[in-house]
């Protein structure tokens, strides 16, 4: 074989033996000597889902029961309704927010209007 190939395939090797070494040093020690059910990444994603099963199936919610069992006071729907101020100043603040796309709609459609 040419020296010039078997130098280029060289090449090749080492480089390839260099690219992946940071990723054997890093990862080597969570995959050599265990099986896939003692890794990490495979109990972590075990617990989603199990997690996702309890809240689904395992434990389901019965709506029902639920709505008697919640409880909304007076106080409750108050704080919910004024939450961002009164209705006159919830609507003020709407009309200030968007008094700006409504003058320039206005202009444009005069401008294609007649």
């Amino acid at each position: 074989m040419n020296k010039n190939i078997k130098l280029l395939i060289w090449s090749a090797l080492v480089t390839l033996v260099l690219i992946a070494l940071p990723s054997i040093i890093h990862y080597g020690p969570q995959l050599i000597g265990k099986s896939f059910t003692d890794q990490d990444d495979f109990k972590y994603r075990m617990e989603q889902v199990y997690t996702n099963l309890s809240e689904s199936t395992l434990n389901p919610v019965d709506l029902k029961k639920m709505e008697k069992e919640l409880y909304v006071s007076d106080g409750d729907i108050s704080e919910y309704r004024e939450r961002y101020g009164t209705l006159p100043e919830q609507l003020d603040n709407i009309q200030q927010q968007y008094a700006d796309k409504i003058t320039e709609a206005k202009k444009i459609k005069t401008k294609h209007c007649c």
